[in-house]
């Protein structure tokens, strides 16, 4: 809004004319900050936080983030932004077309914990502004997976018989966090008579399952029902 003020032109004594003219006053450029809330990382994660800029009064100048300004990290964490600074428009009540971004990674290594987080930004004057919300680190669930074969019959194995020896085995991940990447695929308990290879022998994938064909095979006349 303009202030408008008005001043005294010659002197005001009796029987002079006086007259006024209005002077506008613009006010000093200020913005008010908001975020997302409280926000929750797995250890080994990256997640972020938005912020919001929105002006309150006078002519906008950028808004300048800077990393080194996110106070209270816990041990482990780094933050970053992106954009590191926006410029809101003029009209009261308006935030930046695009809102800025704190991406927070948590290291496998940081302490389950919460934290206040204390965001500190400054426009190009000496205006600074803070906004705080809380992090909240939690434990890595552990990994877990299943294992099914199909069909899930038993294998029985005639010498110089190539039927029902194959069978597909599927890991499939059921844990949240982990992966299957580098799972290695290996038979036991098989008779002295019999051996058993795989289509491939590892998972190579960071999806939630990953299949290997078991092939069971027998070196003498016995039968192989392992």
């Amino acid at each position: 809004p303009l202030i408008m003020a008005h001043a005294a032109l010659g002197r005001a004594a009796a029987g002079e004319d006086r007259v006024d003219a209005p002077i506008s006053v613009t006010p000093a450029f200020d913005y008010s900050l908001a975020n997302g809330g409280s926000v929750s990382i797995l250890r080994g994660t990256t997640d972020t936080q938005t912020i919001q800029v929105t002006t309150l009064s006078g002519t906008p100048s950028a808004v300048s983030f800077v990393s080194s300004r996110v106070a209270d990290l816990p041990t482990g964490v780094t933050a970053s932004f992106n954009p590191a600074s926006c410029t809101p428009p003029a009209t009261v009540g308006s935030s930046c077309a695009t809102d800025i971004v704190l991406s927070l990674a948590v290291s496998p290594s940081a302490q389950v914990t919460t934290a206040p987080i204390t965001i500190t930004v400054t426009d190009n004057g000496p205006l600074q502004k803070t906004t705080t919300f809380p992090l909240n680190i939690t434990a890595t669930p552990p990994f877990t997976f299943t294992l099914a074969a199909s069909p899930n019959t038993p294998v029985a194995v005639v010498q110089g018989s190539g039927a029902n020896n194959t069978r597909i085995i599927t890991a499939t991940r059921t844990s949240s966090a982990g992966t299957l990447a580098g799972m290695t695929f290996a038979a036991s308990g098989l008779p002295a008579s019999a051996s058993a290879s795989f289509s491939t022998t590892s998972c190579n994938t960071g999806g939630t399952s990953c299949t290997s064909t078991m092939t069971v095979t027998t070196t003498s006349g016995q039968n192989a029902t392992p």
